[in-house]
């Protein structure tokens, strides 16, 4: 397998994740590529079923196919790996352990027996007769046997302390070996990251080194729009900045990459709809439903006959291994110190004295004097043992996949799930509403259940068998935070300060912006604003004043959307002058579409309303009406250095529906127009409207007369006098 370095090239964004490129080059070997690729360094967070590997660009006159792509997890190779010692050396040290603690035992035994033997006292003969004969050499000859083997046990159990603290200190040091070794080879998340291998198929001419590119996708990124206006009042352009607020904690910083921001939802279910067919002929019955599952032939179990067959002879040709019985002794029971010793394992002559027959020792239980180390050496029980140890059958008679299988038909038929395998596996349905392709595997040919049905692989055992690899080993605990990485990555749903969630906004459309340049997006979990595109759009400045209401002039700025993108709905910083001047929100703008900004009030703009009132009356008749005579001054200067356009805004009293009251403008200089505000959405009656364009530094007087006509008799509601 050939290891090739990648590095991150573009990141796509969506509403919620991200899709992830990574570049990598293939060297090949001579005129061929290598079989089999590995992509190390990948996110933890990554989605397994969404990685894909493809060619950059294409090979003219070859054909490069990745198929077999699988996920696994990496660690880096430690510098120096510590030499593990063999674990049978240690087992064969124990049981040496374990013989030599035997002997001492039997030794002790024996010396307990031998101290017990008294030599006989002089007979006592019987009174009258003369003394009986003493056996002085059979008793001197007992208490030299003794003495003897005394002191030859005692050599004996002197030289087996020795060995046995050689051989304990030996075992020590092995163990100490064995436990750095299997630390040496543990690893932590921290050092870890998930890998891509790929099966490489090349066909056609040779090809030289080529690049490719692996594709995947981390959840835990999400994306605002944000923009800056700068308008220059002395131009009719304006300088529009799209800038994005990106967060990310995918567990890997982008760094240098091209960044496309996208509306669209990444992972959306959709079914295509059926379209029925429409024929002219005779009946036909309707075709089968497009279930993608395919039973397998009629028959197929034939297909392992002959393996079956052929196994089960050379099972037969292959002798059983032969029993050894244990060898019997014709000790005596021993005394309580030796009713601990159990199975007789190996014989040893100890020699000299009255018992120089060979004793078979035997290695000790747990329970005695032995110890762990005995313990430890203990033979593998038999399999009628590990029959009753075995946990009991799945009940109801039927394994776990089939359970799996009789929830899936019963899914199918939309019945309820079984609350036997609900309780059982929380995994039982893991794989039944989508299948990953690169975790089946078929089982072999000795598994008779299995073996001609593929079973999904859980990405567990697929990061266990990859660190297996590298002779590295995860805990647990571990293992399960990698599995959870994905979710653990997902960012909350708040977003930051004057940010808008586009989704409730943009409907159905989705469309993507590309960044022009490259930008840097640590994974922080904290918002980070990078540039997207810098646009020029057009730009009429305009002031607009209501002077009934406020005698300050506000300016604004109309501004078309120069892009062929909609602008979406964020926060916008607005500069005059490269000054700024206030932040303000942007609406949902379409292409082409105009879209107005208040830049706040224009001091050096100055405006002043002044009124006048006049009452008449038409005649002395009953019937007679009261004219009343409303007269207004508007004055506008202007202390700017440009000439500018101003927007006046007044409003005359509208009568209600049935009063008997009419309102006249009579006199107007310049001419005004009706002014209806439908551009903001809220129409308005009466109203009127000034466009007058100011020189630099020069002033202008606007006025209007109108009239209110009523009976003389009667008075406006709130008095006749409409200007205060």
């Amino acid at each position: 397998m050939t290891m090739v370095e990648s590095r991150i090239e573009a990141v796509k964004l969506y509403v919620a994740g991200a899709t992830v490129q990574r570049v990598f080059t293939i060297a090949p070997t001579g005129d061929r590529l290598p079989r089999r690729i590995e992509v190390p360094g990948l996110p933890l967070a990554l989605d397994d079923s969404t990685v894909r590997v493809r060619l950059r660009t294409p090979v003219p006159g070859a054909r490069v196919v990745f198929g077999e792509v699988q996920v696994g997890l990496y660690a880096a190779p430690r510098e120096a790996r510590l030499d593990s010692p063999d674990e049978e050396a240690l087992k064969t040290l124990d049981r040496r352990i374990a013989r030599r603690e035997a002997m001492m035992a039997r030794l002790d035994a024996e010396t307990s027996l031998l101290t017990r033997i008294a030599v006989p006292a002089r007979p006592q003969g019987e009174p009258g007769r003369q003394p009986p004969p003493s056996p002085l050499a059979a008793r001197a000859a007992l208490e030299s046997f003794v003495d003897d083997s005394l002191t030859e046990r005692a050599s004996a159990i002197s030289a087996l302390r020795t060995e046995l603290g050689r051989l304990r200190e030996a075992a020590t040091d092995l163990r100490d070996k064995l436990q750095r070794a299997s630390l040496a080879s543990r690893v932590s998340t921290r050092e870890v990251t998930k890998t891509v291998t790929a099966s490489v198929r090349h066909d056609g001419d040779a090809v030289v080194a080529l690049e490719a590119v692996v594709e995947y996708f981390v959840p835990g990124a999400r994306w605002f729009p944000q923009y800056q206006i700068h308008i220059d009042p002395r131009s009719e352009h304006a300088a529009l900045t799209m800038r994005a607020l990106v967060c990310q904690s995918s567990g890997e910083d982008w760094s240098g990459v091209r960044v496309k921001l996208s509306t669209a939802t990444p992972m959306v279910f959709s079914e295509l709809p059926k379209l029925a067919a429409i024929r002219i002929g005779k009946s036909q019955p309707p075709p089968a439903s497009g279930f993608g599952f395919r039973p397998p032939p009629v028959g197929y179990a034939a297909l392992f006959e002959d393996y079956d067959r052929d196994r089960a002879r050379a099972s037969r040709a292959v002798p059983a291994p032969r029993s050894i019985a244990e060898p019997a002794h014709d000790l005596q029971p021993p005394p309580a110190p030796l009713a601990a010793t159990a199975r007789l394992a190996e014989p040893h002559n100890f020699g000299g004295g009255g018992y120089g027959e060979s004793v078979m020792l035997g290695a000790a239980s747990s329970e005695g004097w032995a110890g762990p180390a005995a313990a430890a050496s203990m033979p593998s029980p038999s399999p009628a043992s590990r029959a009753a140890a075995a946990p009991p059958p799945p009940p109801g008679g039927m394994s776990l996949p089939q359970r799996k299988r009789a929830a899936a038909k019963q899914l199918d038929k939309g019945g309820a799930l079984d609350a036997e395998v609900e309780e059982d596996d929380g995994d039982a349905f893991e794989g039944l509403a989508q299948v990953d392709f690169a975790a089946l595997r078929l089982a072999g040919p000795t598994d008779s259940a299995l073996r001609s049905r593929l079973q999904t692989v859980s990405a567990r055992a697929r990061y266990v068998e990859t660190l297996a690899r590298s002779g590295l080993t995860l805990p647990g605990a571990e293992l399960d935070a990698i599995t959870t990485a994905g979710a653990r990555s997902a960012l909350p749903a708040a977003a930051p300060a004057g940010a808008v969630d586009f989704r409730e906004v943009v409907g159905a459309f989705a469309y993507a912006w590309e960044t022009t340049d490259r930008v840097e997006v640590p994974s922080d979990a904290v918002y980070h604003s990078i540039p997207v595109q810098r646009l020029t759009a057009d730009c009429d400045l305009q002031y607009v004043v209501v002077p009934r209401e406020d005698r300050s002039v506000y300016r604004t700025a109309r501004i078309t959307n120069p892009d062929r993108a909609p602008l979406l709905p964020g926060p916008i910083e607005v500069y005059v002058n490269n000054a700024y001047v206030l932040t303000s929100h942007l609406p949902l703008v379409s292409p082409r579409e105009r879209f107005q900004l208040g830049l706040g009030v224009e001091q050096r703009i100055k405006c002043a309303r002044n009124t006048r009132y006049a009452e008449t009356r038409s005649g002395q008749a009953v019937v007679a009406t009261s004219e009343l005579h409303h007269i207004l001054d508007i004055e506008l200067v202007n202390h700017l250095e440009r000439s500018i356009q101003c927007e006046v805004r007044e409003r005359l009293p509208v009568p209600a529906k049935d009063a008997e009251v009419v309102v006249e403008d009579t006199a107007v200089e310049p001419p005004w127009e009706v002014y209806t505000q439908e551009d903001r959405g809220r129409p308005l009656l009466g109203g009127r409207r000034w466009r007058v364009t100011l020189p630099a530094g020069a002033s202008k007087t606007l006025t209007a007369e109108y009239v209110v006509k009523i009976y003389a008799n009667n008075e406006v509601v709130g008095g006749n006098r409409r200007e205060a």
